[in-house]
Parts: C-alpha cells; structure tokens; sequence
C-alpha cells in the first residue's frame, strides 16, 4: 500500500491544505477541554500533518505501515528541524510505551482496514494507550463518498513529470472500493511505469459509534467534515470525536 505511488503522494495530493486540518483539529482540542502534550497520529503518511503540528509545539509520534511513506516524512521532519517519533507499524496492532493525550488517525485513514476486527483492534489500542480523558480523532470517507464520487470512475492527475491514473471499482455488496493506480513518472527522456493499488471499505456510522462506545470511549460526536454540524446522508467525510471516560482508569 502506498509503496511506489509515495514518491508522488505529496504532489497527486497538493489540494490538500494541511492548515485547515491542523485548524480543525485544535478546534476540536479547545471545544472539548483537551490539552495534549503528546499525539500520536497513526497512518501519518509523508507526514505533512504532523510537521506542522509538531511546529505548535505539541510532541508528535507518527506511525504508518508503508517504509517508503515514512522515509518521505523522516526527511520532511529533518529538513523542517522537527523532532519527530517515527514508527513503522500496522494502526491495528501498534504499540507504544507510555500513554498520549491524543490520537488522531486522518484523511480517511481508518477505511483502509477493511476487516471489522482490524477496526475494533485499532479503536480499542488507542483506548488503551489514552490518558484518562484524552481524545481519540480519526475521519471517514462515508458509504455515499464510495459509491457516488468514487463509484466506477477513472481520475487522472497530468503533471510536467509524471502522469498518475486511478481507477476505482465499487463493490456495493461489502461497501469496498478497489482503486489501481498507475503511474508513469519521467526519468531522464523515458517514463518509467509504476502501478500500486489500495483499498478502501466504508463502515455505517452507527455501527462505528457503536464499537466506540463499547470500547469503553464516550462518543462526543460526529461531525460532517471540518465543521461542528451533525452529519447528514450526504456527508461525503465524517469526523469521530470520542472521550476515553475518566473513570476508566
């Protein structure tokens, strides 16, 4: 996932404005009462979210399952002189030493576990490694996202040195969509072909809240995206907001 398509992730992705995301989530921080010293972002990727987060001042621990994602983010971190805990670990069995005052799993991160058992595993990890009253963050592409923006359709980004293409097939039975990318990125006078593929699986809200609920978190609420507003059917990205209880530990 993720291992040839990484050298181009930050370009095939440049309408992403990590600012508004680093703004939302200390909207969160502050309208819920919760003063993180140290987050841990899982599925960090090349680590945009966490450089700018770890310029505020809070001590950042980023994992992600993808070695070429996370050279692109060590060297990020380095070239921006930030102090940076990078690990190399699967967000549905990861491990820790100590406990954080936040954990946030963004941009839709969570859809690729596509196993409902690799979820409650990643829900009830981030409870157990949570200070008492700390936030646990992470968004979802929705059910409609994967079917009607995603559906059966083909993208493409045209760039001076590379071309990417992106098929994506919806497989409305399991809520799972299967995207292929390809890649054919400049070398010298040639283009070198790359294909790399990742899958995402859109999980019913309800059914989320649910598993965070049990877990032992209280589910402060979920909000279509970048705002407080309570989702609607046409949400496309649903950000969770759940409260491991005091009374826990």
């Amino acid at each position: 996932m993720y291992s040839d398509i990484a050298q181009i992730y930050d370009r095939l992705n440049s309408d992403i404005d990590y600012n508004v995301w680093v703004q939302y989530i200390e909207n969160i921080f502050k309208k819920f009462g919760c003063k993180p010293c140290i987050i841990l972002e899982l599925a960090c990727g090349t680590g945009s979210f966490a450089v700018l987060m770890s310029k505020k001042g809070y001590e950042m621990i980023c994992s992600d399952i993808s070695e070429q994602m996370l050279l692109i983010a060590r060297e990020k971190a380095e070239n921006q002189k930030q102090d940076i805990l990078f690990l190399q670990q699967d967000m549905s069995s990861f491990e820790l030493y100590g406990t954080v005052g936040a954990i946030v799993c963004l941009l839709d991160s969570l859809n690729h576990l596509t196993s409902m058992e690799d979820v409650k595993n990643m829900i009830a990890l981030s409870h157990n490694y949570l200070d008492s009253g700390g936030l646990l963050i992470f968004d979802i592409n929705t059910i409609n996202k994967l079917k009607t923006i995603y559906g059966d359709n083909v993208f493409y980004v045209d760039d001076e040195e590379f071309t990417c293409l992106w098929q994506c097939q919806y497989d409305p039975v399991n809520s799972i969509s299967d995207i292929e990318f390809t890649l054919f990125l400049k070398e010298g006078e040639l283009y070198k072909r790359y294909d790399d593929s990742v899958t995402e699986k859109a999980y019913e809200i309800n059914e989320l809240k649910r598993i965070c609920t049990d877990t032992g978190f209280e589910c402060l609420g979920v909000f279509d995206e970048f705002t407080f507003n309570t989702y609607n059917k046409g949400s496309e990205r649903v950000f969770f907001v759940c409260k491991k209880r005091d009374k826990d530990l």
